[in-house]
């Protein structure tokens, strides 16, 4: 995440199909700086 070219970079968007991995992927990404959101799509 420290990478200069990671800057231009404005948030991230997760989109999984498995349900109980939403809050795993979104404690990971603010765990690590990263804004963004995940959300389970069927």
């Amino acid at each position: 995440m420290a990478n200069p070219a990671n800057s231009e970079i404005p948030g991230l968007e997760i989109v999984t199909h498995a349900k109980d991995n939403t809050a795993y992927r979104q404690s990971m990404t603010a765990t690590n700086g990263v804004t963004g959101s995940a959300q389970y799509v069927p």
